[in-house]
C-alpha cells in the first residue's frame, strides 16, 4: 500500500468509527495516543477540538475498538501508519493556542515530519467517502460527512441513537436527527444482531458493509491543564 493509500485509509476508519471532524482527526496529539487492552483498543486525545466546557478548551477523548478484520481495522492500520509514516516527531505550536504544542499524527507525503491542514485530511478521507453510495433525496440534503455514515451505520445495525450523542460530542439526539442521520430505519431483529458475528440488519440506504456492528464507542472529557 502507498504512503498516500495508507494516509487515505487511516483518516477514513478515524472519521468513521470515531464519529471525527477533519479538525478533530488534524488535533489528535500523538504523544498522549495509547494502544489498549492487548492493541485491542486505540485511545486518542483531541487536543482543544471545537467543543468547550464553561468557554474553557478541553482535552476530548475517544476510544476506538479493534474490528475482527484486519483490512478493516482501524487499529491496526493506525500501528501501520504510525511505524511507516509518523514514525518521527511532529511537534509544533496549536495554532489556536501557540503556547501549547501538539505532536501532529496525519503528515504530509513529502515530509513525514510536518504535518497536514485539515483540508488536506478532509480530501483523505472524502476520497474512500465518495466511494459510498447513499440513496437520500438531492434537495436540500447536506454534504456527505463521514461522522453521518458511521453513526448512521451504527444505528442501523443495532446501536441505540442515544449511545452515539457522547462519542460524537452530539448534546441532544436532535442534532443526530437533523443534520447527521442518514436514514430512519431500526433493526427489528436485535436477537439474530446479538447472535450473530455478521449482522442481518438490513442496509437499504448506505452501500457500506456491516462494519460498526462489532464497534464499542466511549469518550471521556477533560479540562486542558
Amino acid at each position: 500500500m502507498t504512503a498516500e493509500h495508507l494516509t487515505q485509509k487511516v483518516c477514513f476508519l478515524l472519521a468513521i468509527t470515531g464519529f471525527l471532524r477533519n479538525a478533530d482527526i488534524y488535533r489528535i496529539n500523538l504523544s498522549k495516543v495509547e494502544l489498549l487492552q492487548h492493541n485491542t483498543q486505540l485511545r486518542l486525545v483531541i487536543h482543544c477540538p471545537k467543543e468547550k466546557r464553561r468557554g474553557s478548551p478541553i482535552e476530548r477523548v475517544v476510544i476506538i475498538c479493534a474490528h475482527v478484520d484486519p483490512f478493516l481495522c482501524p487499529v491496526s492500520t493506525y500501528i501501520t501508519y504510525r511505524q511507516r509514516i509518523a514514525s518521527s516527531p511532529g511537534i509544533r505550536s496549536n495554532p489556536t493556542r501557540p503556547s501549547r504544542t501538539i505532536n501532529y499524527l496525519i503528515r504530509r507525503l513529502q515530509d513525514h515530519s510536518q504535518q497536514v491542514g485539515t483540508q488536506t485530511i478532509g480530501r483523505h478521507f472524502h476520497s474512500l467517502l465518495a466511494l459510498i453510495e447513499v440513496d437520500r433525496p438531492t434537495s436540500g440534503s447536506h454534504p456527505l460527512r463521514a461522522r453521518a455514515v458511521g453513526s448512521t451505520n451504527s444505528v442501523l445495525h443495532g446501536a441505540n441513537a442515544d449511545d452515539i450523542l457522547a462519542p460524537a460530542s452530539w448534546f441532544s439526539s436532535s442534532i443526530f436527527d437533523t443534520f447527521y442521520r442518514l436514514s430512519r430505519e431500526t433493526v427489528s431483529d436485535f436477537t439474530s444482531l446479538a447472535l450473530s458475528s455478521n449482522s442481518q440488519a438490513t442496509l437499504t440506504v448506505l452501500s457500506l458493509p456491516p462494519l460498526f456492528s462489532l464497534y464499542k464507542y466511549s469518550t471521556e472529557i477533560a479540562i486542558s491543564r
